[in-house]
């Protein structure tokens, strides 16, 4: 089996296009959730960062990197580490990873149809775990 045959279908630029369009321009988000939910994204630290985004949207909360950062923060993951629980975070990496996700971001006109590119793995990878 080659490593292409072994790599699950996913597209990890276009993860992090619809991750950057969700904090430029929040309007997106409601469109992008029509399309995507947590489990979609190949890197599961991305489907971390979209559920923070989506409950920082539904509480009303501005959606920027201050604010999706302190979801995270209130996020834990189980994990303990010094008698201390791991939250999400530093699981995903840390704010500078969301300002990574927004720079270079031109435009997020193809936020849909990046979500729709990441929707179309999902569910290829999906085809392939049955």
């Amino acid at each position: 089996m080659s490593a292409r045959e072994r790599t699950p279908p996913c597209d990890l630029a276009a993860e992090e296009a619809v991750l950057g369009a969700c904090l430029l321009e929040p309007a997106v988000i409601p469109l992008v959730a029509a399309i995507l939910r947590r489990a979609d994204f190949a890197d599961s630290r991305h489907g971390v960062i979209f559920a923070a985004l989506l409950l920082v949207d539904v509480a009303g909360r501005p959606v920027d990197v201050v604010s999706v950062c302190d979801q995270l923060r209130r996020m834990p993951i189980g994990i303990q580490n010094d008698d201390r629980t791991i939250n999400e975070l530093l699981a995903v990496g840390d704010r500078q990873r969301l300002e990574e996700l927004t720079s270079g971001l031109s435009s997020v006109a193809a936020a849909t149809t990046h979500a729709r590119i990441v929707a179309e793995h999902a569910a290829r990878r999906r085809v392939i775990d049955t």
